[in-house]
């Protein structure tokens, strides 16, 4: 067994625990502030590897199998909380305590808290990275330079940081764009900081014809560098809106992506499983901190998402049945109950067969290529 595939298994162990673990937080937590007695806190499946009893009587447990994890509370049936047990069969002493005792906004709530733990936790650390090793951002630092551009016939150089385009100061790559983009077959003056020196470097911006969005097509300017990315500070009071505004926009590009899913315009081979998350945790841990930070954060808005899908056995699946509990003044019976939650399950696993059936069928098509 080589060192990769141990740190591959580490990492993604650590990440599935993390992300799960602050989504059953969540609803630990809301529990215990409703009232409700939570009998286990489960980190994995299966059999118990360790864990102790507190004094409140909640079992803390780590699993055989570290591939999810849950909370179970007074008067679930099970431990994926499928359905909740009659209050008859409850003793009286403790029935206060029970799930179905509580009224129809805390047993939301209790739901609910879980994917909203993991948006929170997202926003929290996203906005400790932004503050402790900064913004992932572009940067005016020249990375790459390409073959028969303006920039391959100057004398500019990868690693430049470019400071001036015609003694007009440049702090970012947006403003490097707006001055060379409508300027095709222009001269410019380029001033570049190259170890602590000031270069001046001349050159004639390239004539590039694209296509708008109408078909009509235009020149612009171009110099023919990529430009490097960098972590760049910022201060608490930027961080937390620029954390929470990106976490809603990471949210709704996974909410759209799934809606093209159902449309037709993505296909489900595109869909990644465990394998891939594994894959992801490896790359992400040997790049550092901050990239494997910047995993956890959308994992965690990814589980989040997924969980508030309307699908029985998922945290979207109970608030689906407690809004027609709340229009019809009763819940549904519980025949009625078990068959949606089959088809949940169903659904939750074919939808886990599809993204692993990928990941394998990638693997061995990868394979194949070893062997012609």
């Amino acid at each position: 067994m080589s060192f990769d595939f141990i740190e591959i298994i580490l990492a993604f162990i650590v990440v599935i625990t993390v992300i799960v673990f602050v989504h059953e937080m969540g609803h630990y937590l809301l529990a215990r502030w409703s009232g409700v007695h939570v009998e286990i806190f489960s980190v994995g499946f299966g059999r118990e590897l360790f864990g102790y009893t507190d004094r409140l009587g909640t079992r803390w447990r780590v699993s055989i199998l570290p591939l999810g994890g849950y909370v179970k509370m007074l008067g679930d049936a099970d431990a994926a909380s499928a359905k909740s047990v009659a209050l008859t069969d409850i003793p009286d002493t403790i029935r206060a305590k029970s799930l179905p005792a509580q009224k129809l906004r805390y047993r939301a709530a209790i739901v609910a808290a879980g994917p909203a733990f993991n948006f929170l936790f997202a926003m929290v650390l996203l906005a400790v990275i932004y503050v402790a090793l900064g913004e992932k951002r572009i940067v005016p630092v020249v990375a790459s330079i390409a073959e028969n551009s303006a920039a391959a016939k100057s004398d500019i150089q990868p690693g430049d940081r470019i400071i001036a385009i015609d003694q007009q100061p440049i702090d970012q790559v947006e403003t490097i764009l707006a001055l060379v983009t409508p300027n095709p077959g222009k001269p410019i003056t380029m001033t570049v900081d190259r170890n602590g020196q000031k270069i001046q470097v001349n050159l004639t911006l390239s004539e590039v014809a694209v296509a708008d969005p109408d078909g009509v097509t235009r020149k612009i300017g171009r110099i023919g560098i990529s430009f490097a990315h960098d972590f760049v500070k910022v201060s608490v009071f930027e961080a937390i809106p620029r954390a929470v505004t990106e976490v809603g926009i990471m949210a709704w590009q996974i909410v759209d992506y799934l809606k093209q899913l159902i449309t037709g315009d993505r296909s489900p081979r595109d869909l990644g499983g465990l394998i891939s998350i594994a894959e992801l945790s490896g790359q992400a841990a040997k790049l550092g901190l901050a990239e494997f930070s910047l995993l956890l954060v959308v994992l965690s808005i990814n589980l989040g998402v997924i969980n508030l899908l309307p699908i029985p056995v998922l945290d979207g699946g109970h608030l689906m049945l407690y809004a027609i509990e709340a229009v019809r003044g009763r819940p549904l019976s519980e025949r009625a109950q078990n068959m949606i939650t089959t088809v949940g399950f169903i659904a939750v696993l074919l939808l886990m067969v599809v993204a692993n059936g990928n990941d394998i069928y990638n693997k061995l098509r990868n394979l194949s290529y070893l062997f012609h």
